[in-house]
């Protein structure tokens, strides 16, 4: 199976959905919530560069279920380390698990809020030249979605207490968390 497209979010940015295609256990599930209480976008990073692209994901997804006992990837959205392109050119951004997926990326702010990951350890480097181009087509296109504004509800794992989350200090990284502070104070 590949991943299916499913929107350009931005000019030069596409959207595919592969959540047929990130490994998922095979007895279970998460739960479901309803998609209209979500209002927070939690940036997060997955640690280790690993594979590339959705191999990377896919890896991520599998590392989760053998080690956690989880039942797949917590991460709604995957913004991969290196430029990946579709076959009309644009970067790619995967969607792992659907809106109304209550994943577990963000304790204690997981009803209210989605994951997205950034592939890697952005803590010295921070966003890729890549990850920058995804997460400045991505954070205006999930706020129009849920009608909000990144002053309200741009946040990071680091951040989430004020969310209601328990946070991971390292989670994305003080270079990416400045990155997205910035991003957040200017809008």
């Amino acid at each position: 199976m590949k991943p299916i497209f499913e929107a350009e979010i931005f000019p030069g940015i596409a959207l595919y959905d592969a959540t047929d295609v990130i490994p998922q256990h095979p007895t279970e599930s998460w739960d479901y919530r309803s998609p209209s209480g979500i209002d927070v976008l939690f940036v997060h990073h997955s640690g280790a560069l690993g594979r590339m692209g959705l191999r990377g994901y896919r890896a991520s997804a599998q590392y989760s279920i053998d080690h956690s006992g989880w039942p797949g990837t917590a991460y709604h959205l995957w913004a991969p380390y290196h430029d990946v392109r579709d076959a009309e050119g644009r970067t790619v951004i995967y969607r792992g698990q659907p809106d109304d997926a209550f994943s577990w990326h963000t304790g204690g702010a997981n009803r209210r809020g989605m994951g997205l990951a950034l592939q890697g350890d952005p803590t010295e480097t921070g966003p890729s030249p890549s990850q920058v181009e995804i997460l400045e087509a991505v954070i205006p296109w999930w706020m129009a979605r849920f009608g909000t504004t990144p002053k309200r509800s741009l946040s990071w794992h680091s951040d989430s207490d004020r969310h209601g989350g328990r946070p991971k200090a390292s989670c994305p990284g003080p270079v990416a968390v400045e990155w997205l502070r910035s991003y957040r104070d200017g809008s």
